[in-house]
């Protein structure tokens, strides 16, 4: 399956740039609402769990964003399997 939140553009005839794409409201895994929208720099817009239009966005930069990554990391190895 490929991911709905980073796609692939001819920069040049012979070579390809993978960026993050720009997405609202797609449903994620579980069903889970999840937004990206990049600010052509170097930050993003996010909302996990909620539509877009909530008006709940958080700017993550690179830093804030692998801080969060390894929270729900963290969240993750914490939960019990489903049986």
């Amino acid at each position: 399956m490929t991911n709905p939140f980073v796609k692939t553009e001819t920069v040049v005839t012979t070579s390809t740039e993978t960026k993050i794409n720009y997405v609202t409201d797609e449903s994620g895994p579980g069903g889970v609402y999840m937004s990206v929208q990049p600010d052509g720099t170097y930050g993003l817009q996010m909302v996990i769990g909620a539509r877009w239009d909530k008006r709940c966005a958080y700017f993550f930069c690179k830093e804030t964003l692998a801080e969060l990554i390894g929270n729900l990391q963290e969240i993750h190895d914490l939960m019990p399997d489903r049986k």
